[in-house]
Order: C-alpha cells, then sequence, then structure tokens
C-alpha cells in the first residue's frame, strides 16, 4: 500500500492554477484509489475523525477481489464508522483496478 497524497484546488476551479504531475508506475492487478479528504475526515458520533490511519490498517487487513469489491469496502468503512452521524463534507470515491 502506497500513499500519494495530492494538495490543490479542485480540478477545473480556476484554470490559471498550475497543477503539479506524477508518474506512478503501475502493474497488472494493481488498484488506485483516488479520494478526497472527506473519507478521511469523516467523523463518528464521538466526534472522531476516521483518519488515514485507519482507513489504511482496514485495506490492509481486509480481502477484496477487483475495483467494485474494494470501492464497497471503503463505503461499509465509511458507514460503519460514522453511524448515524451526519456527514460534514462530501465523501468521493474512484477505484481503478489495472489490467
Amino acid at each position: 500500500l502506497e500513499e500519494f497524497p495530492l494538495k490543490g484546488l479542485p480540478l477545473g476551479l480556476n484554470p490559471n492554477i498550475p497543477y503539479s504531475n506524477m508518474i506512478i508506475d503501475l502493474n497488472k492487478d494493481d488498484h488506485l484509489v483516488f479520494m478526497t479528504d472527506g473519507l478521511p475526515e469523516l467523523f463518528n458520533s464521538q466526534n472522531e475523525m476516521l483518519g488515514m490511519e485507519r482507513i489504511k490498517s482496514r485495506l490492509l487487513s481486509s480481502s477484496f477481489n477487483g475495483a467494485e469489491s474494494l470501492l464497497n469496502l471503503l463505503l461499509e468503512t465509511a458507514n460503519d464508522w460514522k453511524g448515524d452521524h451526519p456527514l460534514q463534507d462530501d465523501v468521493t470515491l474512484l477505484v481503478i483496478k489495472m489490467k
């Protein structure tokens, strides 16, 4: 599991803002997960944030079979964590499996 945090404004917000480029070598069956800060900053009923360490721990301790299975694991993690606590921010996820 490797993390590539990116900082910056949302895409398309300002066409005059330069964005950085990154090249990542991927292999067959590798998965890419793109997420907004809404997932790690998800609060539970005790007002605790989920955080990247809990997300990474869940990924490393779970099995999944493909992009849809991984997406469902992340959604389950989010729903288990937040319970009935309302969302404070959007949670946007994109999962890609390399063929």
